[in-house]
Order: structure tokens, then C-alpha cells, then sequence
């Protein structure tokens, strides 16, 4: 990759700015709110004095632009219109731990948990440690909305993504062991993945049950059918 590229650009505008652009939520299901571009432009007019030719930072500029409106939106909670701004800086910059992350949260908002599921994901690439935990952190969430959805109509489904979202939260607590929300978000999924496999081990003692009581039923019949032909049997023996 060029030693001027976009990516890198924007790599260094991140190490510089990120630090303090967190959101924290209520506790249980908080997302954390995307990263700022602050003073994003200031930073690329100092850069290219020094570092890059302006077609780099031109096109740096741009992804910077759509995701600083893409964070805008997101305050004013047009979710899906944050989605679009991310998704046009994504077009450029794929693999960004930071967009993928924002993305991510914009469309946890509007409850497309699984495509924000995906963006988390790619996020968790990140070398950089506070924000693998905050990755981790909201994919737990995420993956617990989708088992909450499917849940209902199938229990069964919901267990593996219960367990993938266990393993989120410990993850970021690896990250970050004081981290109270997620450890109060381990406990309730816990608690919550327990109560699904004791219900599925009921429903599966009731389907063995019902099995054992109807071949019981079916043997009485036969027991019934035989007894009775005998009986027929044996009465006309007696005729004769």
C-alpha cells in the first residue's frame, strides 16, 4: 500500500482524534455511538503540507466527509441515512476497523441485527484494543437480538446464537474486566440461554412421553383386538 494512501491517512487522523468519542448507553444493550472525524478536515490540510500528495488526501477528505455526516445522522437518529453515508466511505475503504464499526451501530438502531452482526465483525480486525472491546461488546448485543427474534417461532435456532453471544461478552471482558455492562449482559444472557434449554428439555421429555404413551396405546389396542378374535373364536367352538 502507498505510504500516502487514503487508509493510511486515516489511520493517523484516528490514532490522533479517537480517544474520547465514545457514547455510552443505558446499560443492557448499549451500542457504543461511531467514532468522531472531528476536526477531520483541519487534520488533512496540515497533512498534505507535510505528507501527501492532494489527490491522496482529496480522496481522504471525502470518505472523512461521509463518515463525519454519516455520524451526524446517526445523532439525529436518521439511521438509515447514517447506513448510506457509511456505506459510501465503505466503497473506498472496506476493511476499515472504524467505518465497519459505525456501520455496524447505525444499523443495530434500526434493528437490522444481522447485517450489523456482519460489521461488527469485520471491526474485531482492529489492532486497536479499546475498540476490539466495544466490537465485541455489540456483537454480543447483536447476536442476542437475532436469538430474541427467532426465539419465539424456534427456540432451537435461538441456542447457538445465545452461546455466540455468551462468547462475545467474554471476550470484552478478557478486554476489559471491569467493564460492568458487560458483565451484566453475560449474566442476563446466561440466565436467559439456561431458561431455553431447560424449556427445549421439557419439550423434548414431553415429545418422548407422548411417544411412549402412544405405542402404549397402540399395544393395549392390539392386546384389546387379539382378546376379542379369540373370544370369537372360542364361542364358536362352543356352537358346535
Amino acid at each position: 500500500m502507498n505510504q500516502f494512501s487514503p487508509q493510511k491517512i486515516i489511520e493517523k487522523f484516528i490514532e490522533i482524534f479517537h480517544g474520547k468519542h465514545f457514547m455510552f448507553c443505558s446499560r443492557y444493550l448499549k451500542t457504543h455511538f461511531p467514532f468522531s472525524v472531528f476536526h477531520f478536515l483541519f487534520f488533512l490540510s496540515l497533512w498534505s503540507i507535510v505528507y501527501g500528495p492532494w489527490s491522496d488526501v482529496a480522496e481522504a477528505s471525502l470518505i472523512g466527509s461521509s463518515v463525519w455526516q454519516g455520524n451526524k445522522l446517526y445523532e439525529r437518529e436518521r439511521y438509515e441515512d447514517a447506513v448510506e453515508k457509511y456505506n459510501k466511505a465503505l466503497q473506498k475503504l472496506p476493511e476499515s476497523d472504524i467505518i465497519n464499526f459505525n456501520t455496524g451501530a447505525a444499523y443495530y438502531k434500526f434493528g437490522e441485527y444481522d447485517k450489523a452482526a456482519d460489521h461488527f465483525q469485520k471491526s474485531l480486525l482492529t489492532d486497536d484494543q479499546e475498540l476490539r472491546l466495544r466490537g465485541h461488546y455489540n456483537l454480543g448485543n447483536a447476536l442476542y437480538r437475532q436469538a430474541e427474534y427467532v426465539g419465539p417461532q424456534n427456540p432451537q435456532a435461538a441456542v447457538p446464537l445465545l452461546r455466540q453471544s455468551l462468547t462475545q461478552y467474554e471476550e470484552a471482558l478478557k478486554l476489559g474486566p471491569q467493564d460492568e455492562d458487560a458483565r451484566f449482559n453475560y449474566e442476563f444472557v446466561k440466565k436467559v440461554l439456561e431458561k431455553v434449554e431447560e424449556q427445549l428439555q421439557q419439550q423434548q421429555q414431553q415429545c418422548s412421553n407422548s411417544k411412549e404413551n402412544g405405542e402404549r396405546r397402540t399395544e393395549i389396542g392390539e392386546e384389546k383386538q387379539q382378546s376379542s378374535q379369540e373370544h370369537k373364536s372360542t364361542g364358536a367352538q362352543d356352537e358346535n
